[in-house]
């Protein structure tokens, strides 16, 4: 019993709750928006649904109320008047009466922003009656983007002709606008409309239509999208076969059949050039939603595409629809195909990963066609196989200057893949390649082969390639080896010379590692870090917090290099480092190692003034100043590699003061420095730090 009373009650107040809000009046809205009471703005937000259309002239007076208290709140109670009367349970009856107390509202003086927002209340819930007053606030225009927003809201055949009327105006921009609105339309004959409005214009008017039927259009178009693709400027063309593509997405699901005819004829096109590589990709990628084996001659067909990504996509489809019977049916098309379709299906039989196509691919070597013997020698390089040997060999010597790089490059594949396995003796084949490599990963490709297979009587053909920064680390490499095998041979003098000048010119670690054991074998000691230009005797400071200063300015202090005098709290450190190439580790030698700075300082003697290189790595960036200029700076993240950066610089007479500033984020910290001459020969000089 005494729940159904609380039930009473609650029902009963809910009512007097309701009563009250449809007593409420015009004046009641008006005088609580008067106010400055909030509570009572709530309540006339809350009441205004229930005035409805009366209320929307006086409470539209309140929008450009000096308290933007006000403002908002009569704004919100235009938003819920017209809220209410946009749903089609308030009836015709109430809609109609506030898109008429709307349009009134419009009339009155309040600024274009206040305006926009009536138009844009208006566009909820306006019908017939409202097109001809938008005309109007569309000609005006400072509001004609609002309104024409509000019409194209509008539902019915009124508005689509009043739309399809402003698309055949004089004005270009406000007939795309049109336009533009018409594409997001249903009413039966838009699209006829469009399709007119295409027809009859031209430019910016032309494109917007043809946009606008990709959005809305059905097949009816696709005659005059048809036209347009073959005849059209490039932006009209790109327009039509884009609306071509969306109908086409569209009809997946209703109409495959027709869908992949229109992705087999835009794949297909008999003008590939007008077709641009991303329409090609999305035709060929609705073909592999919806096609089957029969239509894979079309994909073929159209492979004329240098992306990899179509590639790959159109292999896929094949692959999928074909099965085992794709390396045949491949070779069985390139064989008859014209030039560019034969280089495409080349490619794509190389990536195959069943099936024999070498002996395809060995044939296609000494097809007619450029492209054709490019993408088979790229295939072997892939696949290196013996079998290619002696072809690639002939393209290699005797091919199209363009396609001699792609043999040479499968020629290595088959060397690093085969070793002493390979057709040809290692030395002599990496030798015959160097002699005719134009590309340097080539040129550094046959280099490393050499290293791997030393010849002394190579060291002529490998020493100019040491001078040159691109390829000194990988002749180096193969210097340092003939020097071994001269070593082992028990050629010491000669073996001792290559050996020297190996570590001299800053050879990577483990070839220097190699060559200075070798040395030591052989009963030479040196200091090989100073033969080699490295600085080994530092004075170091730090870790510092990075935010010190900025990441390429230094701590005051440190630049004045009074190495007595701590730095923000920090002592300054002797290292002499024995390593071979001057390697200092700082992760070793300070806490924390991580998102920090350190500084190094060295004395370098010259005894004249002289140009000389600065060659140095670090982990992570660096900073350098000589004599306190800075002259230097890399903000790198990487490992130290001997000789990263190549810094020209003047030392002047006596001592010079070279300071560093690495930069540390994680992992490994540390750096290397050598000095050498300006044609890179190694420079010994005294080191005085103290």
């Amino acid at each position: 019993m005494r729940g159904l009373l609380c039930t009473i009650l609650t029902v009963l107040a809910l009512l007097a709750s309701m009563a009250g809000a449809q007593q409420a009046t015009v004046d009641d809205l008006v005088t609580a928006l008067s106010g400055e009471d909030q509570e009572a703005w709530r309540d006339a937000w809350e009441a205004a649904p229930s005035v409805g259309a009366e209320a929307v002239v006086p409470v539209a007076g309140f929008l450009s109320a000096d308290d933007p208290g006000v403002a908002r709140a009569a704004q919100l109670c235009l938003e819920a008047i017209a809220t209410r009367a946009g749903d089609p349970e308030a009836g015709e009856e109430t809609r109609l009466a506030v898109s008429l107390a709307l349009i009134d509202a419009l009339d009155a003086d309040m600024p274009s922003p206040r305006r926009a927002q009536v138009l844009r209340y208006l566009s909820w819930v306006g019908g017939d009656e409202a097109i001809q007053p938008l005309g109007v606030w569309i000609a005006d225009p400072d509001m004609r983007v609002h309104a024409m927003r509000a019409l194209s809201r509008i539902p019915g055949t009124a508005a689509r002709d009043a739309l399809v009327a402003l698309a055949g105006g004089e004005d270009e921009s406000l007939a795309a606008a049109a336009i533009d609105a018409l594409g997001d339309r249903t009413e039966p004959g838009t699209e006829a409309s469009l399709i007119a409005i295409a027809r009859g214009s031209e430019g910016g008017v032309h494109v917007a239509a043809l946009h606008a039927l990709g959005r809305m259009g059905t097949p009816t178009c696709f005659e005059l999208l048809a036209e347009v693709a073959e005849d059209g400027n490039d932006v009209e063309r790109w327009t039509a076969v884009d609306s071509a593509l969306r109908i086409a997405q569209r009809l997946e699901a209703t109409d495959p059949g027709l869908a992949l005819e229109v992705y087999g004829t835009i794949l297909a096109s008999d003008v590939p050039d007008q077709i641009t590589a991303a329409q090609h990709l999305a035709a060929l990628s609705g073909i592999a939603r919806v096609g089957s084996a029969e239509v894979v001659d079309t994909v073929l067909e159209g492979l004329t595409a240098d992306d990899p990504i179509f590639m790959l996509t159109a292999m896929e489809f094949v692959v999928a629809q074909l099965g085992d019977d794709a390396l045949p049916t491949l070779i069985e098309a390139a064989e008859v195909a014209p030039g560019p379709q034969r280089a495409a299906m080349t490619w794509m039989i190389a990536q195959l990963g069943e099936g024999d196509p070498v002996p395809f691919l060995i044939e296609s070597l000494g097809d007619e066609s450029p492209d054709v013997v490019a993408a088979a020698a790229m295939g072997l390089s892939a696949r290196p196989d013996a079998r290619a040997w002696d072809a690639l060999g002939a393209v290699a010597s005797d091919g199209p200057e363009e396609v001699q790089g792609a043999a040479l490059d499968a020629i290595l594949s088959i060397l690093e893949s085969l070793g002493d396995d390979a057709p040809g003796p290692p030395t002599e084949s990496y030798a015959w390649v160097l002699e005719r490599a134009d590309q340097l990963d080539l040129t550094n490709r046959a280099l490393l082969g050499l290293a791997r297979n030393p010849d002394p009587a190579l060291l002529e053909t490998i020493e100019p390639y040491t001078r040159d920064p691109a390829t000194k680390a990988a002749s180096l490499a193969a210097y340092g080896g003939m020097g071994l095998v001269l070593a082992d041979l028990g050629e010491e003098a000669a073996a001792q010379e290559i050996l020297v000048e190996t570590v001299r010119r800053g050879a990577p670690r483990e070839v220097a590692s190699a060559a200075i054991q070798a040395l030591r074998d052989m009963g030479v000691e040196a200091d090989f870090a100073a033969e080699a230009g490295f600085i080994t005797e530092w004075r170091v400071i730090g870790p510092f917090a990075p935010n010190l200063t900025e990441w390429n300015e230094a701590l005051e202090a440190i630049l004045a290099a009074d190495l007595d005098e701590p730095v923000v709290g920090r002592e300054w450190q002797r290292v002499d480092t024995p390593d071979v190439q001057g390697m200092v580790n700082l992760e070793a030698m300070m806490e924390p190692n991580q998102n920090a700075v350190a500084y190094a300082y060295a004395q370098i003697q010259s005894d004249a003034a002289r140009d000389v290189l600065i060659k140095l790595g670090s982990d992570d960036g660096v900073v350098v100043w000589l004599n306190d200029e800075r002259i230097h700076q890399n903000n790198a993240s990487r490992p130290v590699r001997v000789d990263d950066d190549t810094v020209t610089a003047a030392l002047q007479p006596g001592a010079n003061d070279l300071v560093l500033k690495i930069l540390q984020g994680g992992g490994g910290w540390g750096y290397t420095v050598r000095i050498t001459d300006t044609d890179g020969t190694a420079l010994p000089l005294e080191v005085t730090t103290p």
